[in-house]
């Protein structure tokens, strides 16, 4: 199974150019704006993105931004945009390369081969395991073993135990988790993310203390 790259570009024809030349290596998928794109991202199992800066409403640092909340996906940013002070930008935003256009497109599939070499360093088969000792997750498959004994997970109990492991001693406050792992749209209480957490704990036995409780503010995956 090869990797899936995320193509963002409002311009049809230069995402399309660029979509047609990355599909000989790799599946492709193509959205014309940040909505889109997150949208696909979300449902998506996406393993890296190549995203304009330049995008209609939504901005192409904001999608950066948003992906960047939910894990650690490579982005590739591809833009028109190449000054000193857009690349600082971008790079502050969460993006892992810079690709200015116009980019030979032969340049760019190196650059994104090397991107994901680099991220991926397990190759292939391995790049959707999540292990800390003997916790693994495998977000392909979703199954979660705790020394090699499968542990069955509810779907948003395993989406946010991979959200919390992927940002390991990051601090992910409630609302920043609500937006993840139960979308923008979701009106209900915040409490949900506790109990959530107090399930994931309970599954996860002599890991609990990893999912640290930060007062005030939210939880994060202690590394």
């Amino acid at each position: 199974m090869g990797y899936t790259l995320l193509v963002v570009d409002h311009d049809a024809i230069i995402r399309e150019q660029v979509a047609g030349h990355l599909r000989s290596k790799y599946t492709v998928l193509e959205g014309d704006s940040a909505e889109k794109a997150l949208a696909i991202f979300q449902s998506q199992r996406i393993d890296l993105v190549v995203a304009d800066l330049v995008l209609p409403a939504k901005s192409g640092l904001e999608l950066v931004r948003e992906i960047r909340s939910q894990g650690q996906t490579p982005i590739a940013a591809l833009t028109i945009r190449d000054g000193a002070e857009d690349q600082i930008q971008a790079y502050e935003a969460g993006v892992d390369d810079f690709i200015a256009k116009p980019c030979d497109l032969r340049l760019l599939s190196l650059k994104i081969g090397r991107l994901l070499d680099r991220c991926y360093p397990n190759g292939i088969e391995e790049r959707h395991l999540l292990i800390y000792d003997t916790l693994e997750v495998n977000k392909l498959s979703r199954i979660v073993r705790l020394g090699g004994e499968e542990v069955p997970f509810r779907p948003k109990e395993f989406d946010l135990l991979v959200l919390l492991m992927e940002n390991a001693g990051t601090v992910m406050d409630r609302d920043r988790i609500l937006d993840a792992i139960w979308s923008v749209d979701y009106f209900g209480d915040s409490r949900v993310v506790d109990t959530h957490v107090k399930k994931i704990r309970k599954k996860i036995g002599p890991y609990a203390r990893q999912v640290a409780t930060v007062f005030g503010v939210g939880y994060k995956f202690e590394k």
